[in-house]
């Protein structure tokens, strides 16, 4: 017998729920990752988001990616994560001079808006798959 090894330890290998597509909505989350700042191909610093849908029914569980480009134009949105979370506030942030990673940990619980990708052509002429992106991490703006 020839075993291949794998990561056993990570549930969404033995969870078709992987391959789900959410409908367009606002959902509740759970972060399933902690953050950290990585290196994309593109040679730019990211930072890679994996949430677990949380509202109850057919859609818990399935998973939704988010890679936040690190960049003057793009890093909002990992302010927008940390305020959806309530790990900092804008306070906080503005303090801090940045988001600190170390409070976005796994667990972490979050409501975001969810859009659906239409299919897209590779570069080999194969199809992707739709899926999700989201599109916006909500929070109540502060009230300063």
């Amino acid at each position: 017998m020839t075993v291949v090894k794998v990561d056993t330890t990570d549930e969404s290998k033995f969870d078709q729920k992987s391959f789900t597509t959410l409908p367009k909505g606002s959902y509740v989350f759970e972060l399933a990752n902690d953050l950290k700042v990585e290196l994309a191909t593109t040679g730019k610093n990211i930072v890679k988001v994996e949430a677990r849908c949380m509202d109850d029914g057919e859609y818990k569980g399935i998973p939704v990616w988010d890679n936040i480009a690190l960049t003057p134009k793009a890093d909002w949105k990992l302010v927008h994560l940390a305020l959806a979370c309530g790990t900092q506030t804008e306070y906080d942030i503005k303090e801090a001079g940045g988001v600190d990673l170390e409070l976005l940990i796994a667990g972490s619980t979050f409501e975001a808006a969810v859009s659906v990708v239409p299919p897209t052509k590779a570069a080999d002429g194969s199809m992707y798959k739709e899926k999700n992106n989201i599109a916006a991490y909500l929070f109540e703006p502060s009230k300063n």
